[in-house]
């Protein structure tokens, strides 16, 4: 899997953004990659301060740099390029400017800034997820260490198996153990099947032969990373369950997980939703920092 050549880190002083900047600079350091700050000033935010108070924008800009540089300054682990911008505009719009005019790049965001309550998604974060084809890295206020456990969901498409070796990487690079979770919707749990009490097939090992398949596709899943990254510390899980986002927000408040992995699913021609329902519940609720992978035909315009 290739390295990221640019990280970028999107900057509004929360604490959530304070750790995104750590997680960015560590990623970068992991890479080898230039570290990319950026900083969006809202032209509203300007009229509400000048409406009280005697102040130019290039002052409001210069201090909005000089906090960055104050950041750089507080993070001394970091001695890779630095590269800060400070710019006006709409927050989302110059994020995925910048996003989508820098070359293979992991976007890193605080999940919430100042406007969203604990435990839920920034509407940035959310739109950031949705609509920047490169991907996503949303980090909680309370990841404030390495990550420790990491979760990579699949169901076995393209997308989730890039997602998977993502997350296998970043383990390797952080020492955190990788649990790799499919959760199934079998057929015997079909609303069809439970209301009218129907056996699903006369065969009685069906269930089991249907449960034997998906353990072999995730065995072999985890035998190829194994030969991938041969110091990987990884497990398999099979959950059963009528709901996946349901299913994976309980196992990564169970498992107590740092972060969780996932592909997402484009969709052509819609530029609301362009996430599938299971990955758009867990970004908006998981209790950890999620990193969203996209497909590579993903494309959203400027």
């Amino acid at each position: 899997m290739p390295n990221f050549k640019n990280i970028i880190v999107g900057i509004d002083f929360s604490k959530c953004s304070g750790n995104a900047l750590r997680e960015g600079m560590r990623v970068a350091g992991w890479n080898g990659a230039d570290l990319h700050l950026l900083h969006v000033v809202d032209p509203r935010q300007i009229e509400a301060l000048q409406d009280f108070q005697e102040i130019g924008t290039d002052e409001i800009v210069q201090r909005a740099r000089d906090r960055l540089e104050e950041l750089i300054a507080e993070n001394p682990q970091h001695t890779g390029p630095v590269a800060s911008n400070v710019v006006i505009g709409h927050p989302f719009e110059e994020i995925l400017r910048a996003a989508t005019q820098t070359p293979t790049c992991l976007l890193v965001l605080g999940a919430h800034g100042y406007e969203a309550k604990e435990g839920r998604t920034g509407t940035i974060a959310v739109k950031a997820v949705r609509k920047i084809a490169a991907p996503v890295l949303l980090v909680r206020k309370s990841q404030d260490h390495p990550f420790r456990k990491i979760v990579a969901c699949t169901d076995f498409s393209e997308n989730s198996i890039k997602a998977v070796q993502l997350g296998a990487k970043i383990a390797l690079q952080d020492g955190a153990s990788l649990e790799i979770l499919h959760v199934h919707y079998p057929p015997w749990m079909h609303p069809t099947a439970v209301q009218y009490n129907l056996t699903v097939a006369p065969n009685a090992d069906y269930r089991k032969q249907y449960l034997s398949l998906l353990q072999d596709k995730l065995d072999g899943l985890l035998e190829e990373l194994s030969e991938e990254f041969p110091a990987l510390e990884a497990n398999t899980h099979l959950v059963e369950r009528g709901h996946a986002g349901y299913a994976i927000l309980e196992f990564l408040r169970e498992s107590e997980a740092d972060l969780a992995v996932m592909g997402t699913r484009g969709r052509t021609g819609l530029k609301i939703l362009l996430l599938g329902t299971t990955a758009e519940r867990v970004v908006n609720e998981s209790p950890c920092s999620v990193l969203a992978v996209k497909p590579e035909e993903f494309k959203f315009p400027l």
